[in-house]
C-alpha cells in the first residue's frame, strides 16, 4: 500500500508547530475528525443553497441566543454584509446600488478610535468598501460618552464595535455603554468579535448583529456568521444580491460550521480553559526547567492571559544583552527551522514572546522547548 503524502509536502511545504494560535495566516484552526467528516458528507450532495442558509441561520440562533443568523465566508466578510444591512435594510434596489451611497441619508459608520484597528486590512478600509463613511469619535487612547452621543445624528447608520486584542480596551466606552446611546437614538450597532469565545455575551450586553469568525475560538473551516435580530439578519442574507456575491459560502464550509458549533457549545465553557491551564504549566514548568538547567536565567517564563478571552498563554521575557540572541532573533530561528516553529510576536520588540497552547499539541511541547532553549544558547537551527 502506498503511503500518503501529506498535502502540503506534496507542494514542497514543511510542517509547521503553530505556537501563535488560531491566526488567519496560518489556516486557522486544525479540524476535528467530526467536522472534517461533515464537510466531506456535504461535498458530496446537492442542496437548495437558500433553504440551506436558513435551515443553519435557524440552528446557529438556537446556539447564540439571537433571533437569527446567517453564515458567511469569514468574519470580515460578515462585517461587510452587517454594515451593508445597517445601510439597506431589505430594499433591494438599494441592496444593488452599493457601494454608490450617495442619497442614503444614513451613510455613517461610528467607530472609536481606539477600535480603528489594522487585522490584516484596515477596519476603515472595510467600512468603506460598503459605501459608507467611517466616523472615528474620540483619541486612540480614550473615548468619553458626550463624544460618543454627539458623533451620533441622523445621518448614522450603525455604530461599529470592535472586541479584539488588535483593538485598545483600556478607556474607551464598553459595549454596554455604547449600547445604551445607540439605542436611545434608534441606531443599531454591530459588533466585531470574531475571534472571541463567549457567543452570547455581546447580544447581551445590547449588541444588534454580533460577527463571529468560523476558524477562530469555534474551530471550524473558514467561515463566519453574523447573529442577531432578525430583520438586519435577513438584510445581511440579502446582500448576495449585491456586493457580498463575491464572498458567498459553500455548503461544505456551513455543514463544517455548523458541526463545529454543536461541539463547541456542547463542550461546555469550563472544558476549554480547564485544559489549555493545564497545557500551559506544563510548557511553562518544562520552559523554565530548560532553561535554568542550561544555565539563561535571563530568559523569564510566566503565564498570562488574553485582555478579553479566557486564553492563558505562556510568556517568554528576554533581558537584552544577556543571551547570544534578542527576541526577534529567537523568532526568526524558530520560524527557520524543520519543523518551523511559529509564535505570537505582538510584543516581540520589547523582548516577548508568547506561546499560545490552544493550538499546540502535548507531544510537540518537547520540541518547542529544546528549540528554543538550543536558539537562547547561540544554536543554529537545524
Amino acid at each position: 500500500m502506498a503511503t500518503s503524502v501529506h498535502p502540503f509536502e506534496r507542494l514542497g511545504l514543511g510542517r509547521v508547530i503553530n505556537a501563535a494560535g488560531k491566526m488567519t495566516y496560518l489556516g486557522g484552526s486544525a479540524l476535528s475528525p467530526t467536522v472534517a467528516a461533515a464537510m466531506a458528507e456535504a461535498g458530496r450532495r446537492y442542496v437548495d443553497m437558500a433553504q440551506l442558509q436558513r435551515a443553519a441561520g435557524r440552528a446557529i440562533a438556537r446556539l447564540t441566543g439571537a433571533e437569527d443568523a446567517t453564515v458567511t465566508s469569514c468574519a470580515a466578510s460578515g462585517l461587510v454584509a452587517a454594515l451593508a444591512a445597517c445601510l439597506t435594510g431589505t430594499d433591494v434596489g438599494k441592496i444593488r446600488r452599493l457601494p454608490d451611497t450617495d442619497g442614503l441619508e444614513r451613510r455613517e459608520v461610528v467607530l472609536q478610535k481606539g477600535h480603528s484597528v489594522d487585522f490584516g486590512m484596515e477596519i476603515v478600509q472595510l467600512v468603506r468598501m460598503t459605501g459608507a463613511i467611517p466616523v472615528e469619535v474620540g483619541s486612540v487612547n480614550r473615548t468619553r460618552p458626550d463624544q460618543m452621543a454627539s458623533a451620533l445624528g441622523p445621518r448614522t447608520a450603525a455604530v461599529l464595535h470592535v472586541v479584539s486584542h488588535h483593538a485598545q480596551q483600556e478607556s474607551m466606552l464598553d459595549l454596554r455603554a455604547v449600547a445604551h446611546l445607540a439605542q436611545a437614538r434608534g441606531i443599531p450597532v454591530v459588533v466585531d468579535a470574531a475571534a472571541e469565545v463567549d457567543l452570547r455575551a455581546h447580544l447581551a450586553a445590547g449588541a444588534t448583529l454580533v460577527v463571529y469568525s468560523g476558524q477562530k475560538a469555534v474551530g471550524a473551516p473558514t467561515s463566519g456568521f453574523v447573529a442577531g435580530k432578525a430583520s438586519l439578519v435577513e438584510a445581511c442574507r440579502l446582500q448576495e444580491l449585491g456586493i457580498c456575491r463575491p464572498m458567498k459560502v459553500g455548503k461544505e464550509a456551513i455543514a463544517g460550521l455548523l458541526q463545529a458549533l454543536e461541539e463547541y457549545v456542547a463542550a461546555g465553557e469550563a472544558a476549554l480553559p480547564q485544559l489549555l491551564e493545564r497545557r500551559a504549566r506544563h510548557l511553562a514548568g518544562a520552559l523554565s526547567e530548560t532553561l535554568a538547567g542550561a544555565g539563561l536565567p535571563h530568559a523569564r517564563v510566566d503565564i498570562v492571559s488574553d485582555e478579553t478571552r479566557p486564553i492563558p498563554r505562556v510568556r517568554l521575557t528576554i533581558e537584552p544583552g544577556h543571551s547570544p540572541v534578542d527576541a526577534r532573533a529567537l523568532v526568526r530561528q524558530l520560524e527557520a527551522g524543520n519543523p518551523s516553529i511559529r509564535t505570537r510576536n505582538h510584543h516581540v520588540d520589547s523582548g516577548i514572546v508568547l506561546f499560545d497552547v490552544r493550538t499546540l499539541e502535548d507531544e510537540q511541547i518537547d520540541t518547542v522547548v529544546q528549540r528554543v532553549v538550543d536558539a537562547l544558547s547561540g544554536k543554529e537551527p537545524s
